[in-house]
Protein backbone atom coordinates (compact mmCIF):
# COMPACT_ATOMS: atom_id res chain seq x y z
CA UNK A 1 0.00 0.00 0.00
CA UNK A 2 1.85 2.84 -1.10
CA UNK A 3 1.60 6.08 1.27
CA UNK A 4 0.20 9.65 -0.32
CA UNK A 5 -0.71 13.05 0.74
CA UNK A 6 -4.70 12.57 0.12
CA UNK A 7 -5.72 15.28 1.41
CA UNK A 8 -4.84 19.27 2.37
CA UNK A 9 -6.67 21.65 3.96
CA UNK A 10 -6.66 25.29 5.48
CA UNK A 11 -8.27 28.06 7.30
CA UNK A 12 -8.41 31.86 7.46
CA UNK A 13 -9.59 34.14 9.93
CA UNK A 14 -12.66 36.22 8.29
CA UNK A 15 -10.99 39.37 9.83
CA UNK A 16 -8.41 40.88 6.48
CA UNK A 17 -6.59 44.08 7.06
CA UNK A 18 -4.54 45.98 4.38
CA UNK A 19 -0.80 46.30 5.73
CA UNK A 20 -1.43 50.36 5.73
CA UNK A 21 -4.44 49.66 8.18
CA UNK A 22 -1.83 47.41 10.69
CA UNK A 23 0.98 49.88 10.72
CA UNK A 24 -1.24 52.53 11.68
CA UNK A 25 -3.16 51.06 14.10
CA UNK A 26 0.15 49.57 15.78
CA UNK A 27 1.69 53.16 15.97
CA UNK A 28 4.85 53.41 14.56
CA UNK A 29 6.33 56.40 13.42
CA UNK A 30 5.65 57.00 9.53
CA UNK A 31 9.44 56.51 8.96
CA UNK A 32 8.76 53.20 9.63
CA UNK A 33 6.04 52.71 6.96
CA UNK A 34 8.40 51.23 4.10
CA UNK A 35 9.66 47.93 6.37
CA UNK A 36 5.52 47.03 5.79
CA UNK A 37 5.02 48.51 2.89
CA UNK A 38 7.84 46.62 0.77
CA UNK A 39 7.46 43.31 2.80
CA UNK A 40 5.52 42.33 -0.39
CA UNK A 41 1.80 41.52 1.51
CA UNK A 42 -0.90 43.68 0.41
CA UNK A 43 -3.76 41.76 3.25
CA UNK A 44 -3.18 39.66 6.11
CA UNK A 45 -5.99 37.73 8.35
CA UNK A 46 -6.18 38.05 12.25
CA UNK A 47 -8.22 36.12 14.52
CA UNK A 48 -8.36 38.71 16.84
CA UNK A 49 -9.94 42.32 15.82
CA UNK A 50 -7.07 44.85 14.74
CA UNK A 51 -7.98 47.32 17.45
CA UNK A 52 -7.45 44.76 20.29
CA UNK A 53 -4.15 43.13 19.52
CA UNK A 54 -2.28 45.60 21.37
CA UNK A 55 -4.54 45.41 24.56
CA UNK A 56 -4.72 41.80 25.47
CA UNK A 57 -3.12 40.70 28.90
CA UNK A 58 -1.06 37.11 28.55
CA UNK A 59 -4.04 35.15 30.06
CA UNK A 60 -6.32 36.59 26.90
CA UNK A 61 -3.98 36.31 24.83
CA UNK A 62 -4.33 32.53 25.66
CA UNK A 63 -7.60 32.23 26.18
CA UNK A 64 -8.27 33.90 22.63
CA UNK A 65 -6.16 31.33 21.16
CA UNK A 66 -8.56 28.50 22.58
CA UNK A 67 -11.44 29.77 20.92
CA UNK A 68 -9.96 30.49 17.71
CA UNK A 69 -7.64 28.02 17.24
CA UNK A 70 -10.76 25.93 18.04
CA UNK A 71 -12.65 26.84 14.97
CA UNK A 72 -10.19 27.42 12.65
CA UNK A 73 -8.14 23.93 13.33
CA UNK A 74 -11.64 21.96 13.27
CA UNK A 75 -12.53 24.03 10.07
CA UNK A 76 -9.03 22.69 8.23
CA UNK A 77 -9.43 19.28 9.68
CA UNK A 78 -12.70 18.93 7.97
CA UNK A 79 -11.34 20.37 4.63
CA UNK A 80 -8.89 17.86 4.54
CA UNK A 81 -10.58 14.76 5.25
CA UNK A 82 -11.69 14.30 2.05
CA UNK A 83 -14.04 11.22 2.52
CA UNK A 84 -12.14 9.54 4.83
CA UNK A 85 -14.59 9.21 7.87
CA UNK A 86 -13.17 10.30 10.93
CA UNK A 87 -13.79 7.25 13.12
CA UNK A 88 -10.89 5.80 10.95
CA UNK A 89 -8.27 7.82 11.69
CA UNK A 90 -5.57 6.30 13.47
CA UNK A 91 -3.57 9.60 14.85
CA UNK A 92 -4.04 12.98 14.90
CA UNK A 93 -1.19 15.67 15.64
CA UNK A 94 -1.25 19.45 16.38
CA UNK A 95 1.43 21.51 16.49
CA UNK A 96 1.59 25.35 17.43
CA UNK A 97 3.65 27.94 19.09
CA UNK A 98 2.40 31.33 19.42
CA UNK A 99 -0.16 30.36 22.44
CA UNK A 100 -0.44 27.76 24.94
CA UNK A 101 -4.21 28.03 25.30
CA UNK A 102 -4.12 24.45 25.15
CA UNK A 103 -2.20 23.01 27.97
CA UNK A 104 -3.59 19.92 28.40
CA UNK A 105 -5.98 18.21 26.93
CA UNK A 106 -3.92 19.62 23.69
CA UNK A 107 -5.55 20.58 20.50
CA UNK A 108 -5.32 17.52 18.91
CA UNK A 109 -7.55 16.14 21.57
CA UNK A 110 -9.94 18.50 20.89
CA UNK A 111 -10.26 17.88 17.50
CA UNK A 112 -10.57 14.04 17.92
CA UNK A 113 -13.50 14.98 20.49
CA UNK A 114 -15.02 17.67 17.92
CA UNK A 115 -14.68 14.92 14.72
CA UNK A 116 -16.08 11.99 16.88
CA UNK A 117 -12.69 9.74 16.64
CA UNK A 118 -12.80 6.40 17.57
CA UNK A 119 -11.86 6.21 21.29
CA UNK A 120 -8.56 4.16 19.88
CA UNK A 121 -7.42 7.35 18.35
CA UNK A 122 -3.86 8.31 19.09
CA UNK A 123 -2.81 11.82 19.85
CA UNK A 124 0.12 13.85 20.03
CA UNK A 125 1.02 17.37 20.01
CA UNK A 126 4.35 19.59 19.06
CA UNK A 127 4.65 22.54 20.69
CA UNK A 128 7.29 25.25 20.32
CA UNK A 129 8.80 24.62 16.86
CA UNK A 130 6.46 27.38 14.95
CA UNK A 131 6.91 26.88 11.06
CA UNK A 132 9.40 24.03 11.33
CA UNK A 133 6.41 21.61 12.81
CA UNK A 134 4.75 21.00 10.06
CA UNK A 135 7.67 18.37 8.77
CA UNK A 136 7.98 16.56 11.62
CA UNK A 137 4.28 16.59 11.96
CA UNK A 138 3.89 14.97 8.33
CA UNK A 139 6.70 12.26 9.18
CA UNK A 140 4.51 11.86 12.35
CA UNK A 141 2.30 11.05 10.23
CA UNK A 142 4.17 9.24 7.92
CA UNK A 143 5.36 6.76 9.95
CA UNK A 144 2.33 5.56 11.74
CA UNK A 145 0.93 4.85 8.34
CA UNK A 146 3.54 2.60 7.30
CA UNK A 147 3.33 0.92 10.82
CA UNK A 148 -0.49 0.89 10.98
CA UNK A 149 -2.28 1.32 7.94
CA UNK A 150 -4.30 3.55 9.26
CA UNK A 151 -4.72 6.83 7.82
CA UNK A 152 -3.23 9.73 9.73
CA UNK A 153 -3.76 13.47 9.94
CA UNK A 154 -1.85 16.17 11.38
CA UNK A 155 -2.79 20.34 12.06
CA UNK A 156 -1.13 23.37 12.66
CA UNK A 157 -2.25 26.82 13.62
CA UNK A 158 -0.64 29.90 14.33
CA UNK A 159 -2.20 33.11 15.78
CA UNK A 160 0.14 35.71 15.46
CA UNK A 161 -2.60 38.37 16.90
CA UNK A 162 -2.51 36.25 20.01
CA UNK A 163 1.36 37.06 20.85
CA UNK A 164 1.97 40.53 20.41
CA UNK A 165 4.52 42.07 22.20
CA UNK A 166 4.20 45.40 23.23
CA UNK A 167 7.03 47.33 21.24
CA UNK A 168 7.00 50.71 22.29
CA UNK A 169 5.89 52.36 18.76
CA UNK A 170 9.12 50.94 17.21
CA UNK A 171 11.80 51.92 19.69
CA UNK A 172 12.77 48.55 20.80
CA UNK A 173 15.66 48.09 18.41
CA UNK A 174 17.00 45.38 19.76
CA UNK A 175 18.30 42.59 16.66
CA UNK A 176 17.62 45.34 14.36
CA UNK A 177 14.03 46.21 14.87
CA UNK A 178 13.12 42.36 15.14
CA UNK A 179 9.54 43.07 16.94
CA UNK A 180 9.00 45.69 14.05
CA UNK A 181 10.02 42.90 11.42
CA UNK A 182 7.74 40.35 12.64
CA UNK A 183 4.82 42.62 13.17
CA UNK A 184 5.23 43.77 9.34
CA UNK A 185 5.13 40.22 8.22
CA UNK A 186 3.04 37.33 10.60
CA UNK A 187 -0.50 36.46 10.33
CA UNK A 188 -3.30 33.91 11.25
CA UNK A 189 -4.21 30.34 10.02
CA UNK A 190 -4.77 27.19 10.47
CA UNK A 191 -3.72 23.84 8.20
CA UNK A 192 -4.23 20.47 8.03
CA UNK A 193 -2.94 17.48 5.91
CA UNK A 194 -3.87 13.87 5.76
CA UNK A 195 -1.78 10.71 4.83
CA UNK A 196 -3.20 7.51 3.74
CA UNK A 197 -3.36 5.82 -0.04
CA UNK A 198 -6.00 5.62 -2.13
CA UNK A 199 -6.67 5.04 -6.03
CA UNK A 200 -6.09 9.03 -7.24
CA UNK A 201 -2.90 9.99 -9.41
CA UNK A 202 -3.69 13.41 -8.05
CA UNK A 203 -2.57 12.96 -4.85
CA UNK A 204 1.49 13.02 -4.26
CA UNK A 205 3.12 9.80 -2.99
CA UNK A 206 5.36 10.05 -0.06
CA UNK A 207 8.71 8.19 -1.26
CA UNK A 208 11.61 9.77 1.50
CA UNK A 209 11.93 12.26 3.57
CA UNK A 210 15.18 14.67 4.61
CA UNK A 211 16.12 16.80 7.34
CA UNK A 212 19.09 19.15 8.40
CA UNK A 213 19.48 21.06 11.48
CA UNK A 214 22.72 23.09 12.35
CA UNK A 215 22.59 24.32 16.13
CA UNK A 216 24.82 27.23 14.31
CA UNK A 217 21.29 29.19 13.90
CA UNK A 218 19.17 28.44 16.90
CA UNK A 219 19.30 31.80 17.69
CA UNK A 220 17.69 33.59 14.79
CA UNK A 221 14.40 32.48 14.74
CA UNK A 222 12.07 31.54 17.43
CA UNK A 223 10.98 32.71 21.29
CA UNK A 224 12.01 34.19 24.37
CA UNK A 225 10.05 34.85 27.65
CA UNK A 226 10.72 38.70 28.33
CA UNK A 227 8.65 40.24 30.80
CA UNK A 228 6.14 37.67 31.42
CA UNK A 229 5.34 37.12 27.49
CA UNK A 230 6.76 36.10 24.26
CA UNK A 231 9.25 38.10 22.49
CA UNK A 232 9.85 37.03 18.78
CA UNK A 233 13.18 36.20 17.48
CA UNK A 234 13.65 37.61 14.06
CA UNK A 235 17.31 37.57 12.80
CA UNK A 236 18.07 39.23 9.88
CA UNK A 237 19.39 36.78 8.10
CA UNK A 238 16.79 34.45 7.92
CA UNK A 239 16.15 34.60 4.44
CA UNK A 240 19.90 33.52 3.43
CA UNK A 241 20.26 31.38 6.07
CA UNK A 242 17.41 29.36 4.42
CA UNK A 243 17.84 29.43 1.25
CA UNK A 244 21.56 27.75 1.91
CA UNK A 245 20.15 25.32 4.59
CA UNK A 246 17.62 23.82 1.90
CA UNK A 247 19.57 23.73 -1.06
CA UNK A 248 22.39 21.34 1.66
CA UNK A 249 19.55 19.19 2.40
CA UNK A 250 18.03 18.70 -1.42
CA UNK A 251 22.10 17.91 -2.57
CA UNK A 252 21.42 14.83 0.18
CA UNK A 253 17.74 13.35 -0.99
Amino acid sequence: MTSKIIGIGAALPPLVYEQREIFDELGYDRHFWPIFRDAGIQNRHFAVPLGEIKTLSLQEQQERYRSEAAKLSLTAARDCLNGVLPADLGLIVSAHCTAFGFPGPTLAHFLGKSLGCSPGTYYENIASMGCEAGFPGLKRCWDFFVHTRKPALMVSCELSSCSYYPDNEGCDRENGYELLRSNAIFADAAAAILVGSDDSPRHPVIRDTATLTDPEFEAELGYVWRNGRLRVRLGRRIPDIAAALVSRVLSDV
